[in-house]
């Protein structure tokens, strides 16, 4: 039963994940690249004083990054910007 909640607790932090760059990033009409801590910060984590938040983070924006929700600019580590089917996710349209 733990691992089942874990696993929802994982995934509403993910939605929030997603949310918060949307918001930081002002959408993906506007595309402005988002501070990985800051999209952490605003999600609930706190990766500046937890080393587990801070992996957590690094963790998520991989995943959103593989699955195509989000993307990294090569050169400035540490920066997201959603995507268009980041957008999509957020608002329901696709898994």
């Amino acid at each position: 039963m733990a691992g089942q909640e874990s696993a929802k607790r994982l995934e509403a932090l993910r939605e929030r994940f997603l949310e918060a760059l949307s918001e930081l990033s002002g959408g993906a009409d506007e595309g402005k690249p988002a501070l990985l801590s800051e999209v952490a910060e605003r999600a609930g984590l706190d990766p500046e004083q937890e080393p587990d938040d801070r992996a957590l983070s690094e963790r998520l924006a991989a995943e959103l990054v593989e699955v195509g929700h989000a993307s990294a600019e090569s050169g400035s580590s540490g920066f997201l910007t959603i995507t268009p089917e980041g957008e999509q996710a957020i608002r329901g349209d696709a898994t």
